[in-house]
């Protein structure tokens, strides 16, 4: 292993996307408790150079791509925000209100019109959000899960996701 870059971001990045062809990767700018995030960085991997920084909404998380549309889970806004990458840095183009603390997009091939959100908090779930217009995005609905959704995943081959849920407990001693 070996580094071949180390590149700045506005704030400490917690989620990463590479494009298929593996030119350009973008961050999800979370922050620390210092300099708390709300950016994504376009970064050229050819060149190893920051593009630059589009601001997206308080503490974004993770990303997904489908075709020229980024979506970026902006975690203290509520909000999934679409972005258009034919720019150079992407520019925001909507964003639509899915819970109080959003977490993993997901695109499915099948439904390029429509991104799945784990949503961690108020009320607890998976929301779909429509991107027919991606001016316009809007919340469909959302199926309430058991526990604090945070990670989603598809079963390749099938139109199934994996909803990672976590359950806390208390114990007594």
């Amino acid at each position: 292993t070996e580094v071949l870059a180390e590149l700045a971001t506005p704030e400490p990045p917690m989620g990463v996307v590479i494009t298929q062809d593996g030119a350009t990767a973008y961050t999800a700018n979370y922050g620390d408790d210092e300099t708390p995030g709300n950016t994504v960085t376009q970064i050229d991997l050819v060149t190893l150079q920051v593009v630059g920084s589009v601001i997206v909404g308080d503490r974004p998380e993770q990303l997904a791509l489908m075709g020229d549309l980024l979506t970026v889970n902006a975690a203290s806004d509520g909000t999934a925000v679409v972005l258009d990458t034919t720019a150079n840095p992407p520019i925001v183009l909507g964003s639509a209100l899915t819970s109080s603390d959003p977490s993993y997009p997901l695109w499915m091939e099948e439904f390029p019109d429509q991104v799945l959100m784990t949503d961690s908090q108020g009320p607890g779930g998976v929301s779909l959000v429509e991107v027919t217009a991606p001016a316009m995005p809007s919340s469909l609905t959302q199926l309430e899960v058991e526990g604090i959704p945070y990670a989603i995943d598809r079963i390749d081959g099938a139109l199934e996701v994996v909803v990672l849920a976590t359950r806390f407990t208390s114990v007594d001693l």
